[in-house]
């Protein structure tokens, strides 16, 4: 009995997966222009990276530098403060 059912399944599998690969989406290839390859190569080259990432840290450091060059200016405005306290010593009395 199981051997007339499994040519059955299999059709029906066979198709369920057709079906699915024609809804499924599929990511096409995209034609790749010189220019395009040059992004490409430029947003993943190690050593382009690390110049990025060298120059914004110089960028940093100048805006670091920029602001240490600008006059500070600061003022204590706490009240002047007196204690009337009374102390013996005997050292000095002697």
């Amino acid at each position: 009995m199981q051997s007339k059912h499994l040519p059955v399944k299999r059709m029906i599998w066979v198709l369920a997966v057709c079906f699915w690969g024609t809804i499924a989406p599929v990511a096409g290839q995209d034609i790749l222009t010189i220019e395009r390859a040059m992004d490409i190569a430029s947003e993943n080259s190690p050593r382009l990276r690390g110049s990025f990432m060298n120059l914004e840290r110089y960028q940093q450091n100048l805006i670091a530098q920029r602001a240490a060059l600008k006059s500070r200016f600061s003022m204590n405005l706490n009240p002047l403060s007196y204690s009337k306290n009374r102390s013996f010593d005997n050292r000095v009395s002697e």
